[in-house]
């Protein structure tokens, strides 16, 4: 797509001057870094924002595209000098690690002429596309011949927002029904043992990949959406979803024994949505929680392997550059609880998941069910996200738990609709996440 730079420009000073507005302070401090980044010394100006220029291009930045290339023109750069800087910008991005590379996955590579341990890895690809609360991808793998071993990865944790590490257990069940469901398209038998070892908490799952038949099992529409699922924060449209999408959405948390209640009648939801306004209001009042969520947020969608791009989160360029400094130093929980009262008003449809009991057994068959509908719903060209902050305060998960029919512990609170297409968000480097036993290899 061809863009419109002069329009992109004129867009980021109306932004700038809304910016500047809002956060005097904030701005004047940037202003005054840019300034002293800028001025001449070793390196003249222009050069300065042609290196400018070719960082922009490299973290594929557009608006400082614009911006960039407008001041090196204005410092005197010519023709010449911009295409030798774009020439160098595209040759350094193609030596950088592209953490959204992950997505670009296709059963068509899978390695069928390669040992067993190949072919787990290649499966492995699928089950670290699984979603985590702030992205932060909770989980290890080891392989031990036929078996993966899920292991929670306890220095990926969130002592604030998750305490218990209850969402961190649902997030190792997401990935282990991604790495199941994978298996089984590709004809393996799969044989899983939860929590197999008493003595060891972290050690969520076993997953045996058996005897590989050349017929494929399974759901296959479930392993096709593995790759094109994203969470979708966005507002969604008013169309409705389908009875035969609920029911199929439904179906699939059941069988995974965790139930699902919707949230239909306006009393229920605008309880819901005073519940989430408080639990917002809560958790930003709160500068531990402030300081937690703004180390996991990044001003770029693909410089880091983990954690939530800024404009994921509804964080427009420029703002997304200093998204982290806003977030962690003011209270964003009123204007934060707006829009979500928003989102569950435009919401075609939102889904408690809750269980009977609340042990690290039922998060992790609630991170089963939770994928198990993502992938349904996907396959039904449902969009879907969370309002999950209900459930990390204690006195709202409490209050949940007595709106509609909602019984027992609630473990998650889903929105679902449709909404525009959305980009995907970083992985971790399977190499990063695998462990392979001597006796694997």
């Amino acid at each position: 797509m061809i863009k419109n730079w002069p329009d992109t420009l004129a867009a980021l000073s109306a932004e700038l001057r809304t910016l500047r507005h809002g956060a005097p302070d904030i701005m004047k401090v940037f202003a005054a870094s840019a300034q002293t980044a800028l001025k001449a010394g070793a390196l003249d100006s222009k050069t300065k924002e042609l290196l400018a220029l070719g960082i922009s291009i490299a973290v594929r930045c557009d608006d400082c595209i614009a911006f960039h290339a407008k001041a090196a023109v204005e410092l005197g750069a010519s023709e010449a000098e911009i295409l030798e800087t774009i020439s160098m910008a595209i040759y350094m991005e193609v030596l950088t690690v592209n953490y959204l590379d992950c997505w670009d996955v296709s059963a068509n590579d899978f390695p069928t002429g390669c040992d067993k341990l190949e072919q787990i890895k290649f499966l492995l690809r699928y089950a670290i596309l699984a979603p985590s609360n702030h992205n932060t991808q909770p989980w290890l793998f080891e392989v031990r011949g036929g078996e993966v071993a899920i292991i929670a990865d306890r220095t990926r944790t969130l002592p604030v927002s998750d305490p218990d590490d209850r969402e961190l257990f649902i997030s190792c069940g997401a990935a282990l029904f991604f790495l199941e469901t994978a298996a089984r398209a590709f004809g393996f038998d799969v044989s899983i043992r939860r929590f197999p070892q008493q003595h060891d908490p972290d050690l969520v799952a076993v997953v045996e990949i058996g005897k590989r038949s050349t017929k494929r099992a399974g759901r296959p529409e479930l392993f096709e959406a593995i790759t094109s699922r994203r969470t979708n924060r966005s507002k969604f449209s008013d169309h409705q979803l389908s009875p035969a999408s609920e029911s199929a959405i439904e179906a699939a948390t059941s069988a995974n024994g965790v139930r699902a209640t919707w949230i239909n009648s306006r009393n229920d939801r605008v309880t819901l949505a005073h519940l989430i306004g408080l639990a917002d209001r809560a958790q930003f009042e709160d500068r531990a929680f402030r300081k937690e969520l703004s180390s996991w947020v990044n001003p770029d969608r693909a410089s880091e392997p983990d954690g939530l791009p800024a404009k994921s989160i509804g964080f427009d360029s420029p703002w997304n550059y200093v998204a982290p400094l806003l977030i962690r130093t003011f209270d964003l929980g009123p204007g934060k609880s707006r829009i979500d009262e928003a989102l569950i008003q435009s919401s075609a449809a939102i889904m408690v998941l809750s269980t009977g009991f609340d042990k690290p057994i039922d998060w992790v068959r609630t991170g089963d069910a939770l994928a198990a509908a993502l992938l349904t719903a996907e396959s039904q060209g449902v969009n879907a996200s969370y309002l999950n902050q209900v459930c990390e305060v204690d006195d709202t998960r409490f209050r949940l738990a007595k709106i509609g029919t909602v019984q027992g512990y609630p473990q998650l609170v889903l929105r679902l609709g449709y909404g525009i297409p959305v980009a995907p968000t970083p992985r971790r480097p399977l190499d990063s996440v695998i462990r392979i036993r001597a006796d694997a290899a």
